[in-house]
C-alpha cells in the first residue's frame, strides 16, 4: 500500500546493512588481483576514505584513527625514500 512501510523478514538485510560486507569483498578482490603495490595501497585508501565520508557515530574517534594511519603512511613513505637514496646509482 502506498505510504506504508514494507515489512521484512528477520533475515532480510537493508542495503545499508549489507554495504560493509559488499565493500570489503570488493576491496579485497581489487587488492588480490593487483600486482602493483601502489595500486593496492590506493584501493585500501579508497576503502578507508569511503568509510570515513559516511556519517560516523563517534567522529572524533574516527578522526584520531585516520590521523594515526596518516602518520604511519607518511613514515612508511619516508622510509622507502631513504632506502632509495641509499641505493647505489646504476652506471649508464
Amino acid at each position: 500500500m502506498a505510504g506504508q512501510p514494507r515489512s521484512r523478514g528477520a533475515s532480510t538485510q537493508t542495503l545499508r546493512q549489507g554495504r560493509p560486507k559488499r565493500r570489503l569483498a570488493q576491496v579485497k578482490a581489487e587488492i588480490r588481483t593487483s600486482s602493483d603495490a601502489a595500486e593496492r595501497l590506493m584501493a585500501a585508501c579508497d576503502y578507508v576514505r569511503g568509510a570515513l565520508r559516511r556519517r560516523n557515530p563517534d567522529q572524533s574517534s574516527a578522526d584520531r584513527r585516520v590521523d594515526d594511519l596518516t602518520r604511519q603512511i607518511i613514515a612508511l613513505g619516508t622510509e622507502l625514500l631513504r632506502e632509495q637514496a641509499r641505493e647505489p646509482r646504476k652506471a649508464a
